[in-house]
């Protein structure tokens, strides 16, 4: 594209291939007000949509689906994965219970020798999402399992359909990822409970973290 040249409202992106104009009436900085056709030939065009009042800009993407559909991904904002992420933790439990439903509380230095447990929650400065999970403990599991859940607001909720759990494949240690995470608002309490089944060692103790991901 040459210098000076105006920005079509369609600006296309193709593997293998330079950014390209299409459609649109060359008004810069090229937002429209509604979508067009999404097909095999424009296929990777990417389309800045207007907000209204009191709404914010999107984009969308012609795409093809797992199903050979061609439809418009919109993107906002909010399904944007930037922010501020952190590492939250560690709440900790002693003799975890053979078949119980455990809050955890973070763990503070008494003195340079003393742990102590309090607070079982934080208190989130902003929305986003707890997008990582992990759990520890001391006690390799011999029988049952410990699964970890997220508090939110003091509500037990599980995190990727429970796939951070000590068992018979994972005894000592597990964590797991999701890109999308369990969604908070600001002013909201996060925490860790942990449920068990069947669990042995009872004098086994766990220690768990949150990653965080921020919207801002």
């Amino acid at each position: 594209m040459s210098r000076g040249s105006t920005l079509d409202h369609h600006i296309s992106v193709s593997a293998g291939g330079p950014i390209r104009a299409v459609g649109g009436k060359g008004i810069a900085p090229g937002m429209v007000e509604s979508l067009g056709r999404c097909a095999a030939t424009n296929r990777g065009e990417i389309v800045w949509l207007r907000g209204a009042s009191g709404a914010a800009d999107t984009y969308a993407v012609c795409r093809k689906d797992a199903a050979d559909a061609f439809t418009w991904a919109i993107h906002s904002e909010s399904t944007h994965t930037h922010g501020s992420t952190f590492t939250l933790g560690p709440w900790h439990a002693n003799d975890l219970a053979g078949t119980a439903s455990r809050f955890l509380q973070v763990m503070f230095m008494d003195t340079s020798t003393t742990v102590v447990q309090a607070n079982s929650t934080l208190l989130m400065p902003a929305a986003g999402a707890v997008i990582a999970a992990f759990l520890s403990t001391d006690g390799a599991r011999t029988a049952g399992t410990a699964t970890l859940r997220v508090t939110i607001n003091g509500v037990p909720t599980t995190f990727l359909a429970g796939a951070v759990v000590l068992d018979a494949t994972n005894t000592s240690r597990d964590s797991a990822y999701d890109a999308t995470g369990l969604a908070f608002a600001s002013g909201d309490t996060i925490g860790v409970n942990v449920i068990t089944s069947g669990w042995t060692p009872t004098t086994a103790n766990v220690t768990a973290w949150l990653v965080m991901r921020l919207s801002v």
